[in-house]
């Protein structure tokens, strides 16, 4: 099934994907993307599918927001009302996930507390450490500092 894909103009595309419109009508010049040019109002306007932008530039994510949007339906519905039911796991196969998942718990917080440690004794070497002669120098005035006193 093809879905038609929303079409932009030269302005509106240079928002969305954040390029200028002189590269956009040079990329529709020297065919880099294609594009459909219509006249509106006496004016020739050009029409660029948004798939065919897509691959060639990167979409701009706050401009794609206000993109239209097609609601697609895909399959027929399903049943969901057995989704949280693990009624067809084995009990030995439950446990030994559960295991598992609580070896991951006991490693990522044995991992946290070294981390926090090793923070810690950053934090305390870098207070220990003399302050650098710039701030000193930069607490005496321009001429003691001119003058070299």
């Amino acid at each position: 099934m093809d879905f038609p894909m929303p079409m932009l103009t030269v302005s509106k595309a240079a928002k969305v994907f954040q390029v200028s419109r002189p590269t956009l009508q040079r990329a529709l010049k020297n065919g880099t993307i294609s594009g459909e040019k219509s006249v509106e109002g006496g004016v020739e306007v050009w029409q660029i599918d948004t798939a065919e932008l897509a691959r060639v530039y990167k979409i701009r994510r706050s401009e794609a927001d206000s993109l239209p949007r097609q609601k697609i339906e895909i399959g027929s519905g399903r049943d969901t009302s057995k989704i949280g039911d693990h009624s067809d796991l084995s009990g030995d196969v439950v446990k030994q996930l559960q295991a598992k998942l609580q070896a991951v718990q006991d490693e990522l917080t044995a991992a946290l507390a070294v981390s926090e440690e090793r923070k810690r004794m950053i934090d305390e070497y870098v207070r220990s450490l003399p302050k650098p002669a710039a701030e000193e120098q930069a607490r005496r005035g321009f001429w003691a500092r001119l003058m070299k006193r």
